[in-house]
């Protein structure tokens, strides 16, 4: 035996050719030794061994497919030798040898795990790991193992794979009409389809109308008496249900209308929609409903539609007897205006013009339309653009308000002004030399009913005569000087006088 175990370390260390791996497909999950698993994921493999007395050799080899790549690999050692070459791409090759001399061998008798042996799916569909154990020698020579032929030991493989948790549980229908004494199949989908833990627990509500026997994800609906049971299907916290009605006879939808069959929601407003099914005596009158955009508007299980962005999506509700019969509404959902502001003061002359501009929110509104009004159009009026024109000296409240329907308001309060229309003052006037004339008694300003009557006085030479801000000059010299009175209202209003300075 001796001289085979050598051979065979000989054969092993010898080969040494590493294979280039392959690259995983776009196919996201794979079989090994059919357990589903994710491309890109782990497996690990273990070998279990238990013979019947204390060994003293054993040698063998572990393959795997080309799709998986070996990570680690790791045989127990109780004791002696064991050697193992990995380099080799399918295979990894291993003995263990425990020479007589040392007086030590190997206990399996209790059952180890002889192989683990971590793998990355690197490829998609079936892959493989198998153990072939070739020798297993017992210290007094009893072949356990005698090449390739399993004498005395037990054995067993598993293997398991990355914890995924489940993501969703659906089934392939939500209802079902059944002949009484007839089946019919239920199939679960557990998404994704790799996750583990993916223990289902099937149930009927009623077993007296329905019973259900189910092989993981297939099961087999029998129908034992008219009336209705709920199927459910679950896996930890996630569930799908099927209603079913048994009856003695079926009559199936022949056809189902909606209305409205189009209409218009608001955002974040609602719309019934009523089912009507042909004929009226058929055995299931429930219908299942849908939305094609859940971003643009939402279906409840009553048919009440609910608008949630601005777009259009189709809204179908579908016969729950099996039948495939079904009808759609289009549904367009309208952005009204959430706010609405304007400035809240403006002040405008008699006879000028201002624009207020009012900002919409949000700016996808589909109508952004307004209507302006003034409280007092004696005082000031308003275009339908919003240009505000001051007629005379007073106030009055600018509304705009939206014409979608969300009757938003806004409001200003818009201050008309009179500004200075003339100013007037004699042409000359005399003072002497540190004598005083007051202009601002000379001086006219109309109209009379004007906001702002004050003045700006200046003095063109004011080293022969100084005006005060009052309207006072004083002489400083002979000679002549041009006295001038501006307004202050802005309305640019001004008048002169030569004022002569005599001794």
């Amino acid at each position: 035996m001796k001289k085979s175990i050598s051979l065979f370390l000989t054969v092993l260390m010898a080969l040494s050719v590493v294979a280039v791996a392959g690259t995983a497909s776009a196919v996201e999950t794979a079989t090994v030794n059919d357990k589903v698993c994710k491309v890109g994921g782990t497996v690990t493999y273990t070998y279990k061994l238990t013979t019947p007395g204390k060994a003293e050799d054993f040698q063998g080899e572990l393959d795997y497919s080309s799709g998986l790549a070996l990570e680690d690999f790791v045989l127990n050692e109780t004791n002696g030798l064991v050697t193992y070459n990995t380099k080799i791409e399918g295979a990894v090759y291993y003995t263990g040898s425990s020479p007589e001399e040392t007086g030590k061998s190997y206990d399996y008798t209790g059952g180890v795990t002889l192989i683990t042996a971590k793998f990355r799916v690197k490829e998609a569909g079936v892959q493989a790991v198998e153990n072939k154990m070739y020798i297993v020698t017992g210290i007094d020579g009893t072949q356990y193992y005698d090449f390739g032929k399993n004498i005395s030991c037990e054995e067993s493989e598993t293997i398991t794979v990355d914890t995924y948790a489940v993501e969703s549980l659906s089934l392939d229908k939500n209802s079902l009409a059944v002949y009484t004494g007839k089946t019919a199949q239920l199939k679960a989908t557990v998404n994704p389809e790799y996750a583990t833990n993916a223990d289902l627990k099937w149930t009927s509500s009623d077993e007296s109308v329905v019973t259900v026997e189910a092989n993981d994800t297939d099961a087999t609906l029998t129908a034992v008496r008219p009336g209705t049971s709920t199927i459910t299907v679950s896996c930890g916290t996630f569930s799908a249900k099927c209603d079913v009605t048994v009856a003695d006879e079926i009559i199936n939808v022949s056809s189902l209308t909606l209305s409205p069959a189009a209409a218009t929601v608001k955002v974040t407003k609602t719309q019934k929609l009523t089912a009507t099914i042909a004929p009226a005596n058929a055995t299931v009158k429930d219908v299942e409903w849908s939305t094609s955009n859940k971003n643009v508007a939402t279906v409840t299980s009553a048919g009440v539609v609910k608008g949630v962005s601005k777009g259009t999506a189709t809204i179908t509700a579908k016969a729950k007897d099996g039948s495939g019969v079904k009808a759609t509404a289009k549904i367009t959902v309208t952005q009204p205006v959430t706010s609405l502001s304007v400035a809240k003061s403006l002040t405008v002359n008699v006879k000028a013009k201002k624009t207020l501009k009012a900002t919409i929110k949000p700016t996808n509104a589909n109508n952004k339309s307004l209507t302006w009004t003034s409280s007092n159009a004696k005082v000031a009026k308003v275009s339908a653009k919003g240009i505000v024109t001051g007629l005379r000296k007073g106030s009055a409240t600018i509304t705009v308000k939206t014409k979608d329907g969300s009757n938003k308001t806004a409001k200003c309060k818009v201050t008309v002004i009179q500004p200075v229309n003339k100013v007037t003052l004699p042409k000359k006037a005399t003072v002497k030399v540190k004598g005083k004339l007051n202009l601002a008694k000379k001086v006219k300003v109309t109209p009379t009913n004007a906001n702002n009557k004050t003045l700006k006085w200046t003095s063109k030479k004011t080293k022969i005569a100084k005006v005060s801000s009052k309207g006072v000059v004083t002489g400083v010299k002979k000679g002549s000087a041009v006295i001038t009175a501006t307004t202050k209202d802005g309305s640019k209003k001004s008048a002169k006088c030569t004022v002569t300075v005599k001794k």
